[in-house]
């Protein structure tokens, strides 16, 4: 959601617990085992596995948002 220089690590998503809070900045809101990204160059991509959703954070203002999953651990 900003920009990052070299060599520098810094958090960009979640504070390390579960459940889900849309609405709010990516680095306030909670990831459940994150295990991929996907970069666009608007959106980051989120598959916050366990809370079974795709979570997407716009790169402009840091927003986070579900996009894809309801939660639920099935498919359908």
């Amino acid at each position: 959601a900003q920009y990052i220089p070299k060599g520098n690590i810094v958090t960009f998503a979640g504070i390390g617990k579960a459940n889900v809070t849309d609405g709010i900045s990516a680095v306030e809101t909670n990831l459940n085992s994150p295990t991929s990204l996907i970069l666009t160059p608007s959106t980051v991509y989120i598959a916050d596995y366990g809370n079974n959703r795709i979570r997407a954070v716009n790169r402009g203002n840091g927003i986070i948002q579900t996009v894809v999953g309801t939660g639920e651990g099935a498919y359908s």
